[in-house]
């Protein structure tokens, strides 16, 4: 279309990506870019983490109040399903979370996010993370 603005043409979109805000916006809400990019982020993160000679309860610590905080602002502006954080994001923390505190691959990932006064580390979940952006973003 031609559209102007103080006699200069607007150029047109088309189908290319641009960023707004930090977020990629994309005419066809193709989200994977964004997925893969805060998949990336998270992971190098962990890895980071993994890989400094801290304690494993400093590297509890370090993903409550270091990992997570980075996070907030990524998933605050992409609107990705429930099921892709779950099954990623989510299952890729879980993984470092469970060798940081000592739990057998195979031991149920709950624990690491119950409360304390459950028995649990109480250490944030990036579903519920997610949720709590959203809702915030709703309010």
């Amino acid at each position: 279309p031609k559209l102007y603005l103080k006699n200069e043409k607007i150029p047109f979109i088309d189908n290319e990506e641009f960023k707004f805000l930090g977020a990629t916006i994309s005419l066809l809400k193709c989200h994977n870019k964004s997925r893969q990019a805060v998949y990336s982020k998270l992971e190098k993160l962990l890895d980071k983490v993994d890989t400094s000679l801290l304690s494993r309860q400093q590297k509890l610590h370090m993903y409550r109040n270091g990992i997570c905080p980075r996070l907030l602002w990524d998933l605050t502006i992409n609107n990705f399903p429930y099921s892709w954080i779950e099954k990623n994001l989510e299952a890729l923390a879980t993984r470092y979370l469970k060798r940081w505190a000592g739990l057998a691959k195979c031991a149920d990932a709950n624990w690491l996010y119950l409360p304390k006064e459950n028995g649990g580390l109480q250490l944030p979940s990036t579903v519920v993370i997610f949720k709590k952006m959203k809702c915030t973003l709703a309010a």
